[in-house]
């Protein structure tokens, strides 16, 4: 793992803050990384969820595993990812990728419906896509139906 600290400005006059980007070579450091810190933000006025998953956090991040990770190519795939809360088992999955050999969450085919068009991925690529969203919805079915395991994503 590498850390990049950036010096970032939101709007002129404000001071610079120092953030520091985690550089990681793998899918499964990737997925550790961006959920222990999504679950490690203190929000001042959290929504419910926020608060519950704060709150079991340290459950959460100690019971996480990356199941499988399945590639799309070389630098995009979708990690398989379940973790625990109490007997619960919740199952999510984050797309990954990979930039200058770096891996960081890609929001870019998770709501690929088959009417978009990604100029970036050839036919078969389209098609696996889509295999892999379908297989993605039907990993999370199974969550727990409570308010917090509903539509659960980390």
């Amino acid at each position: 793992m590498i850390v990049l600290v950036v010096s970032v400005c939101a709007c002129a006059g404000e001071q610079l803050k120092q953030v520091e980007i985690q550089l990681l070579k793998t899918p499964e450091e990737a997925v550790k990384s961006i959920i222990g810190n999504r679950l490690n933000n203190k929000y001042p006025n959290p929504r419910a969820e926020e608060y519950f998953l704060y709150k079991n956090r340290d459950e959460i991040i100690s019971s996480l595993s990356i199941n499988r990770f399945e590639p799309l190519r070389d630098d995009v795939g979708v990690a398989f990812l379940s973790t625990s809360i109490g007997s619960k088992v919740i199952r999510s999955t984050m797309w990954l990728r990979k930039v200058d050999g770096y891996w960081f969450e890609f929001l870019g085919y998770p709501t690929y419906t088959g009417d978009d068009y990604y100029p970036d991925l050839t036919l078969q690529e389209e098609e696996k896509a889509k295999e892999l969203i379908e297989e993605s919805k039907k990993w999370k079915e199974s969550n727990p139906s409570e308010w917090w395991g509903y539509n659960f994503m980390f």
